[in-house]
C-alpha cells in the first residue's frame, strides 16, 4: 500500500462563476508544499504555471517568478493573472508556492481581471 504523507485528504474547493458570460470553472487543492488552482473554461487544464515567491530575506515587497511550464508561453496576461493571484494570497499571509492551470476561451484583460477578483473573494488560503 502506498504510504501518503499527512495531510491526506487534500483540502479541496470548487465552485463555478459567470465570467463575462461564459461558466468558468475554480478548483483549489491546498498540499502541504504547494497550492493547486485550476481555472477553466474549457474542462482542461490549459496553461500550467509555477509561481514563486523570491521574499528570501524578508523584503518588504517580495517578487514573484512565473514559470510557464506547459501551454501558452506567449500569453503575458495568463502570467499577470497569475502572479496577480500569488501578490493576493501573500498579502493575506499565504506564501506557499502554487500551481496554477488557466483555460480559457478568451485571454481579455477583463476576463483575468474577473478571475483574480473571483479568486481573491472565494479562495482556499
Amino acid at each position: 500500500a502506498m504510504d501518503l504523507a499527512p495531510g491526506f485528504p487534500v483540502k479541496t474547493k470548487m465552485y463555478s462563476r459567470d465570467i463575462q458570460g461564459v461558466k468558468t470553472d475554480f478548483l483549489f487543492s491546498a498540499y502541504i508544499d504547494r497550492l493547486l488552482l485550476i481555472i477553466t473554461q474549457l474542462g482542461a487544464a490549459g496553461t500550467i504555471m509555477t509561481t514563486t515567491s523570491d521574499a528570501a530575506f524578508e523584503a518588504q515587497s517580495p517578487t514573484y517568478t512565473t514559470t510557464v511550464l506547459s501551454g501558452k508561453r506567449d500569453e503575458p496576461l495568463l502570467q499577470l493573472a497569475a502572479r496577480r493571484i500569488v501578490e493576493n494570497a501573500a498579502s493575506v499571509g499565504c506564501m506557499r508556492p502554487m500551481i496554477i492551470c488557466m483555460g480559457f476561451k478568451d485571454h481579455a484583460p477583463q476576463v483575468m481581471k474577473e478571475v483574480v477578483q473571483a479568486v481573491s473573494e472565494d479562495n482556499i488560503w
